[in-house]
């Protein structure tokens, strides 16, 4: 039923789930340990995510996405906001038990979104055409890390997780900030 795993790993959050995208379209989330690998690659899920505890045991969670991509928790796990990179915006879902209510518009942007990832001030962060946009936790545009290339992905790293890697269309960046990833429950 899943083709090889010639798939895109992806970071739900530490102590989760890791969601494997498989390149014939399915998705599964799979229980794991931390793990975070970046991959400069847009992946197409057909219009919906999944989830369930084994391959053959998958619900659809949410449908009318156009293409989803980047997904990331708010640091208190109570919200999954998710980046649709055909219609080049982020929604925003509440969590409870498994469940996704809502989906209301959080930001856009003219070309798009790719990864997203939270920082320790509860600031969502997001890879774009333009390079790095950053929003505070209502949605308000706090502001643009400008790159040179078009921004794909990005993720803290380094011993106090405050650096922040950003990949692009043919390069790897590296920034030390005076900020940190966000830290999320076990």
């Amino acid at each position: 039923m899943r083709a090889t795993l010639e798939a895109v790993v992806a970071s739900l959050r530490p102590g989760g789930r890791v969601v494997l995208f498989d390149f014939d379209g399915t998705l599964s989330l799979i229980r794991s340990g931390w793990m975070q690998v970046m991959v400069p690659m847009m992946v197409e899920i057909l219009g919906g995510l999944r989830t369930g505890e084994s391959e053959g045991d998958l619900t659809a969670v949410v449908e009318d996405f156009a293409q989803p991509n980047g997904l990331a928790f708010s640091p208190d796990e109570r919200r999954l906001f998710i980046v649709d990179s055909q219609l080049h915006h982020v929604r925003v879902f509440n969590v409870d038990h498994g469940k996704l209510t809502g989906g209301e518009l959080f930001c856009a942007d003219d070309k798009g979104y790719d990864g997203i990832r939270f920082d320790h001030l509860g600031r969502l962060w997001g890879a774009a055409y333009d390079g790095l946009h950053c929003y505070d936790p209502d949605g308000t545009l706090i502001g643009k890390l400008r790159l040179p290339e078009i921004t794909a992905n990005l993720t803290f790293g380094g011993p106090q997780r405050n650096h922040l890697y950003m990949t692009a269309t043919s390069s790897l960046y590296s920034l030390r900030v005076n900020f940190r990833a966000a830290s999320y429950p076990s």
